[in-house]
């Protein structure tokens, strides 16, 4: 229920939603840590001048951390580009339900939105990873300029990802649909009053 959502933030509390999933298989979950998203680091968000919980970081970690609560064998991937302007990706691997230390702004870790790379990374990590493996994907926006032969690129590996029968949720944060992949699940968080939606995509992990 959207009005008891701020018992999951405040106290960790699972029962907002109708019931925990019976995981089956294995969850990756790739996280847009770009520019737009902000800065996770108590100082940065003491700073902001929106409220932290409407701000895009807040909103991706916490729904990450309840992803690795419910699922503590998850694992989880950061990307973004930097700021220095430069064309690669940085991809950053970690523990289920955890997030970078430091500052997006004094590491580095922000800039552009390298989806493409970062799904090529993506699709060569889960290749290893069993047939059955759900990949959700957080981000809150368009991903940097790739088109071949007029599709974009991210669409074009999605398509190959789905077919090797690997499962994606997506979950926008704001009020877009910014990727076009073969998704089984996706929702719009917008405030934590949102969390409560992604019940849906808890049930397409005891498939």
């Amino acid at each position: 229920s959207p009005a008891h959502a701020w018992k999951l933030s405040q106290r960790g509390d699972m029962r907002i939603f109708r019931r925990p999933p019976v995981v089956k298989g294995h969850v990756s979950i790739m996280v847009d840590i770009s520019g737009s998203m902000g800065c996770w680091c108590a100082k940065c968000r003491s700073s902001e001048q929106t409220a932290v919980q409407s701000l895009p970081s807040y909103l991706s970690w916490q729904i990450t951390g309840l992803l690795g609560q419910l699922h503590p064998t998850a694992e989880t991937i950061t990307f973004c580009g930097n700021d220095r302007g430069k064309t690669n990706c940085q991809v950053i691997e970690l523990p289920a339900g955890q997030h970078p230390a430091g500052c997006a702004r004094k590491d580095e870790l922000s800039g552009g939105t390298p989806t493409c790379a970062a799904m090529l990374y993506f699709k060569q990590h889960l290749m290893a990873r069993p047939s059955s493996t759900t990949a959700i994907i957080i981000t809150d926006g368009q991903p940097d300029h790739c088109v071949s032969r007029g599709i974009h690129h991210v669409n074009s590996i999605g398509a190959e990802m789905a077919a090797n029968g690997i499962k994606f949720g997506t979950v926008f944060i704001g009020n877009g649909q910014y990727l076009d992949l073969p998704t089984e699940v996706s929702v719009n968080i917008a405030s934590m009053a949102d969390i409560a939606k992604i019940q849906p995509m808890l049930e397409i992990l005891d498939c």
